[in-house]
């Protein structure tokens, strides 16, 4: 929903056997957010939203296009305020768009693909070769994340010399389900204004010498437009990472304290347990599903990828480990492992998390659940979300996958 995406893979081992001696982990799910470092945004288009109506020409970036492809927008407008055209004016000249717009595209697409290639080398038991009947490829209903998810299986499922069908092309075609459970739908206008406006109050108290600045410079109130408020937050923080000049007279000394506000407003708004239950519980149920099913010799799925969105993958840290440090970076990455016991009587489950694709990842500990943490009890754990959140494990998704 906001602009990151997120990849949840959990791959079940098909190699035990019954003295449990198996290399790689029987149970993987990987949350990945998949946009690009450099992914620019369009602060112009809050300004339009917030009803700002200025006169401009020139292109603005589509603020998705790292994680699909780059589209182009003019806009065209009357003003009632010189300040906001001279602004939008030389934001545009400042982003000299045209010259760089394929590249940063381009460098989204290989920290997907980059992306794909480090969870291949963790776990490359599972993912040694595609195959249709063992792995399952899901993404919410959106462009973007079908195209992360494309460019994140493109190394994940790279093919071995056999399997190889055109020289000089190491990729192969792979199936891609799209699934509700993966989308932000359930969240109401209402629900969202509701915990941004907490969030907003949240952030002006901890640094409102920032708060009042932005809103001078662009008339977004963060109380009265707490969502729209959010919106400009992420786009400094993605302009900034995209090379831009900062407007408003800001500069690189204010970035972190905007970083800061940034992430305070989403972890406020999105750890918030009635929207997280609207997010994570569905995620989880189908999680318990499917492993059951592969245990129980029900299904002979044991590789799964989820495409979905950065909320998403933090209501499940969230709900799960009580996570509240930032939102996730760009290319997070969360692995749920699930292996047999020391004994070989059952399995433990066990919680990594990656923000950036350069560091190791580092556990974290599941609430109410010791380490290790059994699969029996993380299966309880489900259940309590669902019996908190009011569940309807009936209700379905409306797809089988």
């Amino acid at each position: 929903m906001f602009s990151r995406l997120a990849v949840l893979l959990f791959a079940l081992s098909h190699s035990a056997d019954a003295q449990c001696q198996i290399p790689d982990p029987t149970l993987v799910f990987v949350v990945s957010t998949l946009r690009s470092h450099s992914r620019p945004s369009t602060t112009a288009s809050v300004l339009i939203s917030a009803g700002i109506t200025f006169r401009a020409s020139g292109t603005v970036r589509d603020r998705w296009n790292d994680r699909s492809r780059v589209t182009t927008t003019t806009t065209n407008g009357t003003s009632d305020s010189e300040n906001s055209l001279k602004w939008i004016s030389d934001l545009l000249n400042d982003w000299n768009i045209c010259n760089w717009h394929w590249t940063r595209w381009q460098e989204g697409q290989k920290q997907h693909y980059d992306n794909g290639k480090k969870v291949r080398e963790m776990y490359k038991p599972l993912f040694d070769e595609y195959d249709a009947t063992k792995s399952l490829l899901r993404s919410s209903p959106m462009d973007r994340t079908l195209m992360s998810v494309a460019s994140f299986s493109a190394s994940l499922f790279e093919p071995n010399d056999d399997r190889v069908f055109e020289e000089g092309l190491r990729w192969q075609p792979t199936a891609i389900y799209t699934s509700l459970i993966l989308s932000a739908g359930k969240l109401s206008p209402e629900l969202l204004t509701a915990a941004a406006t907490k969030a907003a109050a949240n952030i002006t108290q901890a640094d409102g010498e920032i708060v009042d600045i932005l809103q001078k410079a662009t008339n977004i109130s963060a109380s009265d437009s707490p969502f729209l408020f959010f919106s400009l937050l992420d786009n400094l923080v993605t302009e900034q990472f995209a090379n831009f000049n900062l407007p408003f007279g800001l500069d690189d000394s204010y970035m972190p304290r905007i970083q800061t506000l940034k992430d305070d407003f989403f972890v406020s708004m999105f750890s918030d347990q009635t929207v997280a239950c609207l997010l994570a519980p569905q995620i989880l149920d189908d999680i318990v599903n499917k492993t059951d099913s592969y245990l129980g010799q029900q299904s002979t799925k044991y590789a799964f990828v989820y495409s979905m969105h950065d909320a998403n993958t933090f209501s499940l840290v969230s709900i799960l480990a009580g996570y509240d440090t930032e939102s996730p970076p760009f290319a997070a990455t969360v692995f749920f492992e699930i292996r047999p016991n020391a004994d070989c009587s059952g399995y433990v489950v066990k919680l990594l998390y990656r923000p950036y694709l350069d560091k190791d990842p580092q556990q974290l500990q599941i609430t109410n659940c010791p380490d290790p943490c059994s699969y029996d009890s993380f299966k309880n754990i489900v259940k309590g979300v669902e019996k908190t959140c009011n569940f309807n494990p009936d209700a379905g998704d409306g797809c089988s996958f």
